[in-house]
């Protein structure tokens, strides 16, 4: 058995068998919380603190920039923040307004991971048959459809004395 390892990723192999890789999801998630980190000190940083508190107004997407973060993580790295109670929205921008912000609290290794823990996409036998389920619900509602539209069909193109019974 031979075992190679790079990374985040290895890879097992016995003679005859299949190889099996394990991938070390840590890796994008610890990113993800640095991304968070990163983006939350630079919005205190640039906050003035105000009556109803610690207040960011600004352009995230050009805060996001000068991070050298690339624009898809805005929704990621915005969502989580805002899951662990770190910022809090208190107006949309857009165009030439900027978006407000409330700076609430620090975000930390436990709340990130909590939630990352909540939050996983369900695998396994149970989601295989939950999303089979879901599956064949849309095929049988199809079917339904088709089936309505092929009755009224024959309804309408149906002559005089001819009667359809469902």
């Amino acid at each position: 058995m031979a075992t190679l390892e790079n990374g985040s990723i290895s890879i097992s192999v016995s003679t005859g068998m299949v190889p099996s890789i394990d991938v070390d999801d840590e890796k994008p998630t610890a990113a993800l919380f640095e991304h968070c980190v990163k983006v939350y000190n630079e919005m205190t940083e640039q906050a003035r603190d105000e009556e109803d508190g610690l207040i960011y107004e600004g352009f995230l997407t050009k805060l996001f920039q000068g991070l050298q973060l690339s624009t898809p993580y805005y929704t990621s790295v915005m969502g989580k923040l805002k899951q662990m109670g770190c910022v809090e929205s208190l107006r949309r921008g857009g165009g030439s307004t900027p978006s407000r912000w409330r700076i609430l609290a620090e975000p930390t290794e436990e709340s990130f991971n909590s939630f990352q823990k909540t939050n996983k996409v369900p695998h396994g036998k149970h989601a295989v048959l939950e999303q089979q389920f879901r599956d064949l619900s849309k095929r049988f509602a199809e079917m339904e459809t088709r089936i309505e539209y092929l009755e009224q069909l024959l309804i309408d193109n149906s002559g005089p004395g001819v009667e359809y019974v469902s």
